[in-house]
């Protein structure tokens, strides 16, 4: 395996050239570029479809791995030259031979000799001379024990604080103060931000479909929809149906808003429904969605179907909530 012709560069390219090389190559064949076709197939039930997306992923996932193999040693200095130099024909070389020359007690006019062969020099066996004044230097030494008696104090000075948010006393009527809520929103944005960066993190093998599932939830309840959307696909493309995968996916759709997305959140509560017909929420949800559907198509069939859903909800036990009772008082009267 000839790693340029792996990343498609030429052997003078630049660390540049390399590093731009590898993200193309990555962009290209990273497996994870088939995941929205192989949840389209699996929604299509198109089973020959699936099989040569199947055949594709296998086969981006070998590439992907010669791809890191490649940039592994190309991006390295030390280990392309000596892939350079297998590539060329060139012997490794272990180790130079001992240059007599260079070493002062073995050349020069003041070299040892040997008492057997004056001519010829020979080892010395005492040291080397050392400078005269060799100990250790005060000034360092009180330098080395100021930093540690400060890193001491600082240790002990950390773990005798109180917990953060401890000083930040409620507000007269038990509300958090605006300092708690700066607090909290900032905790909150942190994590989303975290959520976000390991949803767009690539990955060469698939993480268990109930952790994809349950990145998702966090996600979705951020209100980052299109992430879950994917973290839940990557889960159902993983032939898992647990937890009510397609429910959660259906939620995630519905957050988005748009018509394309109206339409696939319909068609996972309906999945849901033939999972778990008791599943008395995905009614209410499924409702809401045709709602959002009629008022874009204004189609007079998803009415009767809205009443529909309402009362099957209403049946099981649950509750209308505001967005339901607003959605019942916007129908035409039959």
């Amino acid at each position: 395996m000839d790693y340029y012709e792996v990343l498609g560069i030429a052997p003078t390219a630049d660390l540049e050239q390399v590093k731009r090389a590898y993200r193309e190559q990555m962009r290209r064949y990273h497996p994870d570029a088939f995941l929205g076709q192989m949840a389209k197939a699996r929604e299509s039930g198109d089973l020959r479809a699936i099989r040569q997306l199947e055949r594709k992923i296998e086969e981006s996932k070998r590439k992907t791995q010669e791809i890191n193999v490649a940039y592994g040693v190309l991006s390295d200095p030390a280990r392309r030259q000596t892939y350079d130099m297998q590539r060329a024909g060139v012997p490794e070389q272990r180790g130079a031979a001992y240059d007599t020359s260079a070493d002062p007690y073995r050349a020069g006019p003041y070299a040892a000799r040997d008492y057997h062969n004056p001519t010829r020099s020979a080892p010395r066996s005492a040291p080397r001379p050392r400078p005269a004044n060799d100990s250790f230097p005060m000034a360092l030494f009180v330098v080395l024990g100021a930093g540690l008696f400060f890193i001491m104090g600082t240790m002990i000075f950390i773990g005798t604080m109180p917990p953060p948010g401890d000083d930040l006393p409620l507000a007269s009527d038990g509300r958090l103060s605006a300092r708690q809520l700066q607090a909290t929103e900032s905790a909150k944005q942190a994590t989303r931000i975290a959520w976000t960066q390991v949803a767009m993190q690539p990955t060469f093998t698939p993480s268990p479909p109930d952790e994809e599932v349950r990145r998702g939830d966090a996600l979705r309840l951020e209100q980052s929809y299109t992430l879950a959307v994917e973290l839940y696909t990557r889960a159902i493309s993983q032939n898992y149906t647990g937890e009510g995968v397609f429910f959660k996916r259906g939620l995630a759709y519905l957050g988005i808003g748009d018509p394309d997305s109206l339409r696939r959140a319909l068609a996972d509560f309906d999945r849901a429904l033939l999972i778990d017909p008791s599943n008395a929420a995905a009614y209410q949800e499924r409702a809401i969605t045709r709602a959002g559907l009629w008022t874009l198509s204004q189609d007079a069939a998803l009415v009767d179907l809205i009443r529909a859903d309402a009362a099957q909800f209403e049946a099981l036990g649950g509750v209308p909530d505001e967005r339901l009772r607003a959605v019942l008082a916007r129908l035409p009267q039959p």
